[in-house]
């Protein structure tokens, strides 16, 4: 089984999927680790505004605060981060792993993800060595209420 976590600093699991710039990737066997990567995440939102995806001057605050109101921005399609195209960018480094653990993320990439057969698992940022062995004990809940 292949877990993805995605990072920023190698070590930790990232608060949001999409402004994350690394993937690290667990090889495990029989409920154990074997081997870990760590993979460069493409098209990374909040942080650079890669390929496809500039936003105009302020949108991160209005974008922010949308969160905070309940808004969705266009999560749902995508709309807003770049669109599909970037989703697809960004899951091509991991496509092949059967989950990925993120602090959180939109209802767009989450869409993106389960199309790909890739469970998606969204738990409080810490420890992504320690989260993944958790995962596989079942001692690991995904967090709906992550899904922004």
């Amino acid at each position: 089984m292949r877990i993805a976590v995605v990072s920023d600093d190698g070590v930790t699991i990232a608060a949001h999927f999409g402004r994350a710039g690394k993937y690290l990737v667990f090889e495990t066997r029989d409920g154990v680790i074997q081997a870990e990567e760590t993979l460069d995440k493409p098209t990374r939102h909040g942080a650079g505004h890669g390929a496809g995806h500039e936003h105009a001057a302020g949108h991160d605050a209005g974008h922010d605060a949308g969160h905070d109101a309940g808004q969705e921005a266009g999560h749902g399609s995508g709309r807003g981060h770049g669109g599909a195209d970037a989703h697809r960018a960004m899951l091509d480094p991991i496509r092949g792993c059967d989950a990925v653990l993120a602090g959180g993320m939109g209802r767009g990439m989450q869409g993106h993800l389960k199309a790909a057969g890739i469970e998606a698992v969204l738990t409080a940022p810490g420890p992504a060595r320690e989260a993944v062995v958790r995962w596989l004990a079942g001692d690991l809940q995904h967090d709906a209420r992550r899904v922004h």
